[in-house]
């Protein structure tokens, strides 16, 4: 419902028929969900290629909620973003030039590059490759973008646990906010899952932590999430743009107003190279998550004006 949800109707009605016209003219279907102040207003499947309950490729959205699961730990005081991981994983050094440490595995700072390298999580002895090719790192010293540093991280914590990493996902994270069974097979990428799950999750950022009745972290782990300039923990580093996951969203709607944002300065969210992301703009209490299969052409061309319709839409 638009009007309890605190958006304008006619504004809505507007965004889904640009929604429509996106599916009807490219022959791309996708999922959308929009919701404001935890009221859903938008859950709908656009053109005829997916079922709404549908699982869809989401890509490097999967980072997002890795950054999750690890604030989990950090809420629960397992570690410390600042640990060497060779408190963990006793072939790494603890001390000197090539120590990661899991905010380097968080942040593209540990010198690898890639995603899936190696087979990635599904490789058992993946800690074991990067540990031999150690001396050719030097973490904290320059982003690259890769998902192997958040498989490092993973290894550590199956290593703390006993358990698969796949298994913490669902026991820390999927059960308690009561998820679809995402299907999973890497910390980078690899995530299906549908379009609702990606609606409960942005629910659960604009909560600072917390869903339904279950705090799954604290307001003060919260804080690691959002996005902070790089040189602050890594002073060689200068205009890197993820951090723990999480990036700041950018919604041109036309190309007169580049490096403006439709949204405030504090919207926040991941996008994936399927084409899937979300966003959640913590000043307006806004949540909007798309699950599509593929980008296909002129995909900010339609996608801008949905967007730019949708924050027209907020009322105070």
């Amino acid at each position: 419902d638009a009007v309890a949800a605190g958006m304008d109707a006619e504004m809505v009605e507007k965004a889904r028929a640009l929604a429509q016209k996106w599916a009807d003219e490219t022959g791309l279907g996708f999922n959308l969900l929009a919701a404001r102040n935890g009221v859903v207003f938008i859950h709908e499947s656009f053109g005829d290629q997916h079922a709404l309950d549908a699982k869809l490729p989401t890509a490097s959205y999967t980072k997002m909620v890795t950054g999750l699961l690890v604030a989990r730990f950090l809420d629960q005081g397992r570690f410390d973003l600042d640990d060497p991981i060779g408190l963990y994983l006793p072939d790494f050094p603890v001390e000197g030039e090539h120590v990661i440490t899991l905010r380097h595995a968080m942040h593209h700072a540990t010198g690898l590059w890639g995603h899936g390298q190696w087979d990635g999580m599904r490789n058992p002895w993946l800690d074991n490759v990067v540990r031999n090719g150690l001396e050719t790192l030097s973490p904290g010293m320059r982003f690259e973008y890769d998902g192997d540093g958040m498989n490092l991280a993973g290894k550590v914590m199956e290593m703390m646990t006993g358990k698969s990493i796949f298994r913490l996902f669902h026991e820390d994270l999927y059960m308690p906010l009561g998820l679809d069974n995402p299907v999973q097979s890497d910390l980078g990428f690899g995530k299906n899952c549908t379009v609702m799950d990606m609606g409960i999750i942005g629910q659960l950022i604009l909560n600072r932590g917390a869903y339904g009745d279950q705090e799954l972290f604290s307001e003060e782990v919260f804080q690691h999430l959002i996005p902070w300039p790089y040189e602050r923990y890594f002073p060689a580093i200068t205009d890197a743009p993820f951090e723990f996951g999480l990036g700041m969203m950018r919604w041109p709607e036309s190309e007169q107003y580049e490096g403006a944002s439709i949204f405030g300065p504090h919207a926040i969210g991941r996008g994936g190279a399927s084409g899937a992301w979300l966003m959640v703009d913590l000043d307006t209490n806004l949540s909007i998550a798309m699950a599509r299969s593929s980008m296909g052409e002129d995909y900010y061309g339609y996608l801008n004006p949905i967007m730019g319709t949708l924050a027209r839409a907020v009322l105070e």
